[in-house]
């Protein structure tokens, strides 16, 4: 039977113990220089953790602040490219369409209407982007397109033009359904009434990059290009002279409609410039952030250098002696 006195048990736990301890030590003084930082934070801090809780709260509004910019500058970016698109439509068909005149041929007057159809197609279509499956010019209602298509908003406004001869009262008309709320905006428009809720790209800014497709500027334009896709119709029964009117006032519209939306992507460009300055400025706070708190948790090397090789030597004696106690207590048992 072994016999262990109370002073073998009581030496052995000490070792364990203090061996643990050491051995810890070791393992948080060869991460700390490896990192450069220290991993005792609350001794750093006096044991007020509400300055690295607000640190991080800080690191964090940075880190929603770049994800909101991104999101804008793509948002922003794919309403541009939807914008040039629609505006190089509206030059070639506007210019084609003031060309017309009382000595334009039906098979002209029919071409430029055919463009037109394909024209406001188009730009239904554009208005209709969506990105990552959210509809972008539907405003709040990003679930639902912007605009029912081109078929519907002609068989529409054909009703409001019908029984009409006179190619101005037919602008007019035109005019007045696309402004009417029960127009335009109940027939066609799918989109929400509200816009997009502004981006916060920093402490206290927010910024709005939406643009809905009920806006002034592309009602406008969705409205000249359907009269000129309209002014042929024998539904409507206009004569040589009032189709050939009709387009060409259509188009003198449509280069006006052309300006408005040149005008909306200087607007949105001016977007872009923004976001771009408060990236700058969200990633220099970063910047200083990061120093603040390299400056705080700073491990010295040299003083942890130090201290690791104190404390590899001190586990190297704590294992001789571990093995020295245990032969003694070996020998004490061969006896």
């Amino acid at each position: 039977m072994t016999v262990t006195s109370i002073g073998d048990l009581a030496r052995s736990m000490m070792l364990r113990i203090q061996t643990s301890e050491r051995k810890a030590e070791h393992d948080r003084l060869t991460a700390e220089l490896a990192s450069g930082q220290t991993m005792d934070i609350a001794e750093r801090v006096g044991g007020d953790m509400s300055i690295v809780v607000d640190m991080n709260s800080r690191f964090s509004r940075l880190d929603a602040y770049d994800l909101a910019i991104e999101e804008a500058n793509i948002m922003a970016a794919t309403m541009q490219s939807v914008l040039d698109g629609m505006r190089s439509d509206a030059r070639e068909l506007g210019t084609l369409l003031l060309g017309m005149t009382e000595a334009s041929m039906p098979q002209e007057r029919a071409q430029a209407s055919l463009q037109a159809r394909s024209s406001l197609e188009s730009a239904i279509s554009a208005l209709n982007t969506r990105i990552a499956g959210r509809s972008l010019f539907a405003g709040a209602a990003t679930d639902q397109p912007a605009l029912a298509d081109a078929d519907l908003l002609i068989s529409e406004l054909k009703l409001v033009l019908g029984g009409l001869s006179d190619w101005q009262e037919v602008v007019q008309a035109a005019d007045q359904w696309f402004e009417d709320p029960s127009g335009f905006a109940s027939a066609i428009y799918r989109g929400g009434e509200s816009s997009l809720t502004p981006f916060r790209v920093a402490d206290g800014e927010d910024l709005g990059v939406a643009k809905r497709a009920d806006d002034p500027a592309f009602r406008a334009l969705l409205r000249d290009t359907a009269l000129a896709v309209l002014a042929t119709d024998p539904d409507l029964g206009l004569t040589g002279a009032g189709q050939s009117a009709l387009l060409k006032r259509a188009g003198e519209r449509i280069l006006t409609d052309h300006g408005k939306i040149t005008e909306m992507a200087a607007e949105i460009g001016h977007i872009q410039s923004l976001l771009e300055e408060f990236g700058v400025r969200n990633a220099a706070a970063r910047t200083g952030l990061e120093q603040t708190r390299n400056e705080l948790f700073a491990a010295d090397p040299y003083e942890v250098a130090t201290r690791l090789k104190d404390v590899q030597f001190q586990l190297e004696s704590l294992y001789t002696v571990t093995v020295r106690s245990a032969n003694l207590s070996l020998v004490n048992f061969l006896k």
